[in-house]
């Protein structure tokens, strides 16, 4: 019972981990749109899809 305990929370922690990797990279291209970065070149940075650097642009 306590490994299928340890498997579930290390499978959320994992999530977690995944997620806030996602918001960070999310905040840095808000960042670089607003000092006038190329969305090309914000993908290629923070390894984003260009359409959602786009869409967090509409955002901005």
């Amino acid at each position: 019972m306590e490994d299928t305990f340890f498997d579930l929370w290390s499978a959320v922690e994992e999530r977690g981990e995944v997620r806030g990797r996602q918001a960070e990279k999310q905040a840095v291209a808000v960042n670089l749109l607003r000092n006038g970065m190329a969305v090309e070149f914000i993908a290629s940075v923070t390894g984003l899809p260009k359409e959602r650097i786009t869409e967090l642009a509409v955002g901005i």
